[in-house]
């Protein structure tokens, strides 16, 4: 598998939880995507996203080139409630947007019962939730 650009919008956004996984240190730059909703979970720390029409403007990291094997700690990271979808998000180049393709961590549909409509914040999780779930996912 060739290196794949991908899309964070949850705890992987955070460096230290991102290189707590992957082997290698991978450039990574402020990202936006238009057509999904991030929210919380049911009873955990963590996001998912779903697909929603109209909503503009997700932020998250883009970590760039990253290398096969680096893929395969993410997947089984992310675990079976995720599968891994091929989407186009907006970067800033020479000061414009710009689409370029990523992978993206989705839940899966059959799963869709542990997604809440509560918006998940990345400022309160970094704040309050950030420091419990390194210890709660530490050694992965």
């Amino acid at each position: 598998m060739p290196p794949r650009h991908i899309f964070t919008y949850g705890s992987l956004m955070f460096r230290e939880v991102w290189q707590s996984i992957v082997k290698q240190d991978y450039e990574s730059q402020p990202s936006w995507l238009d057509g999904f909703r991030r929210t919380c979970i049911q009873d955990d720390n963590y996001p998912v996203v779903l697909p929603r029409a109209g909503q503009k403007d997700l932020e998250g990291v883009l970590y760039l080139s990253v290398k096969s094997q680096d893929i395969t700690r993410l997947d089984r990271f992310e675990g079976e409630y995720y599968f891994r979808r091929r989407i186009r998000p907006k970067i800033l180049v020479d000061g414009s947007l710009k689409a370029v393709e990523a992978d993206l961590y989705v839940l899966k549909p059959k799963y869709s019962d542990l997604a809440t409509l509560r918006p998940w914040d990345p400022e309160f999780f970094e704040r309050r939730e950030l420091k419990f779930f390194r210890k709660k996912y530490s050694g992965f």
